[in-house]
């Protein structure tokens, strides 16, 4: 398992989907935008440990915290008035979520749906394109992931 919450990825798809007009576009966007962000090395190994143990209750736990908090996120920006729900920023969430979605897929059917399965293995790929190079620990990893959550974040407000 590889660590980039989809707090970070949401703010990203935020761009995408306030700048683009077109829904299918902006999923094929956010969906691609999504691979471009696991590249940047992020993942602790220290968290790899942990998360052997139980993997799926694990796992689980972490993307239903991961899960409220985009949702709580989202519903701020709305109650402030910083986001509108139109058809390419739903699609454009939904795209930069759906690949993290589709590796928990993969997680939970044990690896047994083959689509999945080859999937899984192109995501994890990209993860290793410059992550099994660089050591990062959880405190570096907190800190990237935040440096990129504030960065978009700030981008996708100042729009």
């Amino acid at each position: 398992m590889i660590f980039m919450y989809l707090t970070v990825h949401t703010p990203t798809s935020l761009i995408i989907g306030s700048q683009i007009n077109q829904p299918i576009i902006s999923f094929v966007l956010a969906f691609l935008a999504h691979f471009v962000l696991d590249i940047i090395p992020h993942d602790p190994q220290e968290l790899h440990k942990w998360a052997k143990k139980n993997h799926l209750k694990r796992t689980f736990y972490i993307a239903f915290i991961d899960v409220a908090l985009v949702c709580i996120f989202l519903f701020i920006l709305w109650q402030n008035g910083k986001l509108t729900f139109n058809a390419p920023m739903i699609l454009a969430i939904i795209g930069g979520i759906m690949p993290d979605i589709l590796w928990g897929l993969d997680d939970l059917s044990k690896g047994k749906i083959k689509i999945l399965n080859v999937y899984h293995k192109i995501h994890h790929k990209i993860h290793q394109l410059v992550c099994p190079r660089i050591f990062i620990s959880l405190k570096q990893a907190v800190l990237i992931q935040g440096v990129i959550f504030i960065l978009t974040l700030w981008i996708y407000l100042k729009l």
